[in-house]
């Protein structure tokens, strides 16, 4: 049902691959709908009620639902990016798909992963520049010592949202 829904809108495989990407996205973004109304409750319950019960969140229930509303936005935009690109991979190669597939999931969370550990999403936290010029001044001759060049030395407002000891990585 959802398929023909999809391939009315856009089009199946056989009409070109511009028919075919409309299909796929409009089937991902239902498919992505379903997920995140079924999934809001617990959502809610693990990231808002859970961490306000036992007093390890600062945000409002309007700041937690803006946070929410920002990581639903990403999750659709990455959601279709890897429908769009494996589906692309069959549309090509119907036999290989598979491998595309893989090397492109592995790829994404090896990049996805680097880039969170160096750089958290600016959409979440607020960063800014440690104003303690001898503390930053420590901290970048430190990692000079290892070896590591420094780009700049960020306060990350976590403290701001929770009252938890955060692991990130």
């Amino acid at each position: 049902m959802l398929r023909s829904w999809a391939e009315r809108l856009g089009g199946p495989a056989s009409d070109g691959f511009a028919e075919y990407v409309v299909s796929v996205i409009a089937f991902t973004l239902v498919l992505f709908a379903i997920e995140e109304v079924l999934g809001f409750p617990l959502s809610y319950y693990r990231g808002f009620a859970i961490e306000h019960r036992y007093g390890l969140s600062r945000e409002s229930f309007r700041e937690w639902m803006r946070d929410h509303a920002k990581a639903t936005a990403v999750g659709v935009v990455f959601s279709l990016v890897a429908a769009v690109a494996v589906y692309a991979g069959i549309y090509v190669t119907p036999t290989w798909w598979w491998l595309i597939a893989a090397v492109l999931a592995t790829d994404s969370r090896n990049c996805s992963h680097e880039y969170s550990a160096y750089r958290p999403p600016p959409a979440f936290y607020r960063l800014e520049p440690l104003d303690r010029a001898a503390l930053r001044d420590r901290l970048v001759a430190l990692a000079d010592a290892q070896g590591i060049r420094a780009i700049g030395v960020f306060v990350w407002g976590l403290g701001e949202k929770t009252r938890k000891a955060t692991r990130r990585w």
